[in-house]
């Protein structure tokens, strides 16, 4: 369990450092291009159930790229980067008792293309002391660098030659969402056979409509499953209903789950109903989620019914750290822990400490258990070396001046859709709130701030896909 929670974590850590380090772009004039040192706050270990003298260490380099995770007595991954901070080598080792020491397992390589795109992925293993590749994964695009073809080899030590086993295609409508996919398995004559398929829609505000996901026995539909989802006004998700196909009960499609969202007034999910289908919907679990006034999700209570009543029987907390400020030029990093976390929260807050409790006893709300999810984030400054003319490529957001007792304006460039900005104050009581359009990929707003009282105010943007916050003084 503990070897596959850390592969996990590391694959998590890994592929979220090449999306990371494809948003910071360099354009260096001349040989001696003048440095900018900016302390970041940066993961220095994370303890998960291990003991807390068994913690997983990280080191980076000068550009924030983690170059060493470490466990002692464990697991212990090296990584290499290029000057644009892709990575190009990982070496994995595995903890050895006889020597009491590390000894490399895998080496994993990565190639790019020329729009620095993740073209090759190869894995290399050692077997009897003889370095051997062992898989290997290319990946092309289409002309608007989106995946289009992903196909998997392994290499025959007998005839010294890599044999394709399998494919996936993709297709993207116009807005260059993912339409389709489908997945052939490849055998030794070349002889392609359908294994899987997925298809998705949208509606005309690009949220998704439907996913549904197919398995093929001799290219035959053997299983599947699909989500319906529903959206409000705001394009909040609100509805997600949940069906499942199968050879083995009567090759039809039936209802399985069904999910309610629901949202408070400044928009932020508050409240998940679940529901299963036994010849009609029966709700059989919530979660109510609260936040602090930064909007930050702090804590999640899980109930279920027992015996006719709602009880509590899961509490997940997240401590933060309000004290960081210095991660403006850098993108949010995925937690290890869980992709949808982020290190830097709403670009101000850092994950420090998250702890899931269960109740073993749920009619007895008081008897509580921490569980073995418990999670302690350990943080160190970090120095990066940034060349003057660093650019951003991607999502830019400018709020300034700041602080400011009249006007303040926001700027916001890569963006292409209606965004919608709201301001709040610090107890998240919405002010006011603006919906401006793009035009050619950049919003630039006015915000009056003669009128509000002197204190700190929360500035949030939206534009249907991502959303961003900053803090705004008011002096």
């Amino acid at each position: 369990m503990k070897k596959k929670y850390f592969f996990v974590l590391s694959l998590v850590l890994i592929l979220t450092q090449i999306v990371f380090s494809q948003d910071m772009n360099e354009k260096i004039k001349g040989n001696n291009p003048s440095k900018n040192i900016i302390q970041l706050m940066a993961v220095d270990s994370i303890t998960y159930y291990l003991p807390y003298n068994d913690p997983i260490y990280y080191e980076y380099d000068q550009r924030g790229n983690v170059t060493l995770q470490e466990s002692t007595g464990f697991v212990k991954y090296e990584n290499v980067y290029n000057q644009d901070s892709l990575l190009l080598i990982s070496r994995f080792y595995l903890w050895d008792y006889d020597s009491n020491n590390f000894r490399l397992h895998e080496i994993m390589e990565y190639s790019y293309n020329e729009n620095n795109l993740l073209s090759q992925f190869q894995m290399n293993i050692n077997i009897e002391g003889i370095w051997i590749a062992n898989t290997r994964t290319n990946y092309t695009y289409n002309n608007n660098g989106k995946l289009s073809l992903e196909t998997n080899s392994y290499y025959d030590t007998d005839s010294s030659a890599w044999f394709l086993t399998s494919r996936t295609e993709y297709f993207y409508n116009a807005n260059n969402l993912l339409t389709q996919s489908n997945t052939y398995s490849i055998d030794f004559d070349g002889t392609s056979t359908l294994e899987s398929q997925s298809v998705n829609t949208y509606d005309q505000n690009n949220n998704l409509t439907l996913s549904q996901s197919e398995s093929y026995y001799d290219e035959t539909l053997n299983y599947g499953t699909r989500s319906t989802l529903t959206y409000d006004n705001n394009n909040l998700l609100i509805l997600e209903v949940m069906e499942t196909y199968s050879v083995y009960s009567g090759s039809v499609w039936k209802f399985s789950n069904k999910q309610e969202y629901f949202y408070n007034t400044n928009n932020r999910l508050e409240s998940v109903k679940y529901y299963m289908y036994n010849n009609d919907w029966n709700l059989h679990n919530l979660d109510s989620l609260f936040y602090d006034n930064y909007f930050n999700q702090v804590h999640i209570k899980s109930f279920r019914n027992i015996n006719q009543e709602w009880l509590c029987h899961q509490r997940i907390q997240k401590i933060l750290d309000y004290n960081y400020t210095q991660d403006q030029l850098l993108n949010p990093k995925s937690s290890p822990m869980y992709p949808d976390e982020r290190y830097f929260d709403n670009s101000t807050h850092m994950l420090r400490y998250l702890v899931e409790a269960s109740n073993s006893s749920p009619a007895n709300e008081s008897t509580w258990r921490i569980d073995t999810n418990r999670f302690h984030y350990s943080l160190k400054n970090i120095e990066l070396s940034l060349p003057d003319n660093f650019v951003y490529d991607g999502f830019e957001f400018a709020l300034y001046p700041n602080p400011s007792n009249q006007d303040s304006y926001i700027i916001l460039n890569g963006v292409d859709n209606q965004v919608q900005i709201s301001v709040y104050d610090i107890n998240s009581k919405l002010i006011m709130r603006l919906v401006e359009k793009s035009i050619s990929g950049r919003v630039e707003a006015n915000i009056d701030v003669s009128k509000l009282s002197k204190g700190v105010y929360m500035i949030n943007f939206k534009d249907g896909k991502y959303s961003q916050t900053k803090k705004l003084i008011v002096n």
